[in-house]
């Protein structure tokens, strides 16, 4: 790369671009490589500048609040995390793009080189700038800014995966840990179906789900169930990740790897984009009882996939009370409600799953993913 950094990339039809030079923006744009466009044909939405001096991400604040870890005025806000320090202005203004500044302050040293060895969720990441984007694309920060942003072009995040086949795309949802990767993965095996998403997926109001460049978190616990996709793709780390892993694995810890889902399942078993087929709701239930489908409302199911999904927003919203709480009347104004977003997501969403076939899976709690891939392709997806 050039001294000078501007690369643009285009997710579900956003235009974000990233600026700055150095290590540290190479390494963000490293992470978006596969959306890269040669220039924006509609105006950019959200402007990612890596600094590499923190003043240059700190705004003329009006108000602080958690000891000065957040810093606002109207129209901007400042947060302080571990290892990195961000700026976001006019995520909540529809007439003005975002603009996001963020530097890293962690530093290289032998305490955080030591701390990254002993962590399991370190595997790949011995360079800091890899542990700096590590940290910035996650929930904490751009996901939850992005999913904000998909609000203004009638788009929505959903927590969820979502595959494809024959031009048709099938939504999983649930919580945490209900058996959507793991059940995600078995479906890849299965004939003709192509990866969309995987936790932080994309619904539009024009009916499609849209591809997101969000890294796969493979732990041990996904490899233990044998995946061909993910053996193989571990099979391929360097020698020192493999190395790390097998070192937690012997001391029956977890560890984990970020892969580019082009690396586990190779370009042409990714889609881009498709009409939404069917959306699925996941729940665990007791051990003795039956897999079954159940029929659902597209109420309830709305409300789930809320809960679900802003569970995982949950900074967005610790950020908005902190703000609403410290701010005046004015900044009121200008920070939505935790609630009235919420608000506004859920009609959306009850927009974009009108018409749609929808469906609840109770799931037994020990059910593997092959079993639940195994009854959702032949309940649900055909």
């Amino acid at each position: 790369m050039s001294h000078n950094t501007l690369k643009y990339y285009r997710i579900a039809d956003i235009y974000i671009s990233v600026t700055g030079n150095g290590a540290y923006v190479e390494a963000l744009c490293n992470y978006f490589r596969t959306e890269e466009v040669s220039a924006a044909s509609e105006p950019v939405l959200l402007s990612v500048i890596v600094e590499n001096d923190p003043k240059s991400v700190a705004i003329e604040a009006d108000y602080y609040s958690l000891s000065g870890k957040i810093s606002f005025n109207n129209t901007s806000y400042c947060v302080q995390e571990a290892g990195y320090i961000y700026s976001v202005s006019h995520l909540f203004d529809n007439a003005k793009p975002v603009v996001m500044r963020i530097c890293c302050t962690r530093k290289k040293n032998i305490h955080n080189w030591l701390r990254t060895l002993i962590s399991p969720h370190s595997v790949g990441l011995g360079r800091i700038e890899d542990k700096f984007v590590d940290s910035v694309m996650n929930y904490a920060c751009f996901l939850y800014i992005f999913a904000v942003l998909l609000l203004r072009r009638d788009k929505i995040f959903v927590h969820c995966g979502i595959v494809e086949k024959a031009d048709a795309a099938f939504v999983m949802c649930g919580t945490g840990g209900c058996g959507k990767t793991s059940t995600l993965f078995n479906i890849l095996q299965k004939g003709e179906y192509r990866y969309l998403a995987e936790d932080f997926g994309i619904l539009g109001k024009d009916g499609y789900a849209y591809y997101m460049p969000k890294k796969m978190a493979v732990y041990q616990s996904d490899a233990k169930y044998k995946n061909p996709d993910v053996l193989k793709a571990l099979k391929k780390l360097p020698l020192t990740y493999r190395l790390h892993w097998k070192l937690f694995e012997l001391v029956k810890l977890n560890p984990r790897y970020r892969f580019v889902p082009e690396a586990l399942f190779s370009e042409a078993r990714v889609a881009k984009k498709a009409p939404v087929h069917k959306i699925v709701y996941l729940s665990r239930v007791r051990q003795d009882a039956p897999m079954k489908s159940l029929s659902i409302s597209i109420d309830e199911l709305c409300t789930k996939i809320r809960l679900a999904s802003f569970r995982e927003l949950r900074q967005l919203s610790e950020i908005l009370f902190n703000i609403r709480a410290v701010g005046n009347a004015d900044t009121r104004k200008c920070y939505p409600e935790p609630a009235k977003l919420e608000e506004a997501y859920e009609q959306l969403l009850r927009t974009i799953l009108t018409d749609k076939p929808i469906g609840l899976l109770e799931v037994p709690l020990k059910a593997g993913p092959r079993e639940i891939a195994n009854y959702i392709i032949s309940d649900a997806v055909d």
